[in-house]
């Protein structure tokens, strides 16, 4: 059984905005994603936005936080948050969903292991 948030996934493949201040998108691997209150989560990751790997580029880690809602047209509307920002630049942690929020456990970063646990949640009046 497909799992809702499985399904918003599908949804959304290919139609993630930019980060703040960016004008492409050249997508995000390892990011933290959960449903919170109705929305689709989303926040850090990593990518080769200057260049392929086997070309030099080199693998930025990113603090950017995202947020998909489903609109009564039935459209998706994906949002990236210029503030807040997710606290650390990290990917590769794990996404566990609770009526609280999203908990955003471990990772990696720039500059190693990360053992940092945050919460992620969203509220309707933000």
């Amino acid at each position: 059984m497909e799992t809702a948030l499985l399904f918003l996934l599908k949804l959304c493949i290919g139609v993630l905005p930019p980060s703040a201040g960016k004008t492409a998108q050249p997508g995000i691997a390892g990011s933290f994603a959960g449903l919170h209150n109705g929305v689709l989560l989303v926040a850090g990751g990593a990518n080769f936005e200057q260049g392929y790997p086997w070309d030099g580029g080199k693998k930025i880690y990113k603090n950017d936080i995202y947020i998909c809602r489903k609109k009564d047209s039935g459209d998706l509307q994906w949002q990236t948050l210029a503030s807040p920002v997710f606290p650390v630049e990290v990917a590769y942690g794990v996404s566990v969903e609770t009526p609280e929020g999203i908990w955003c456990i471990g990772g990696q970063t720039a500059s190693g292991i990360s053992a940092d646990i945050h919460l992620l949640s969203f509220s309707q009046e933000t």
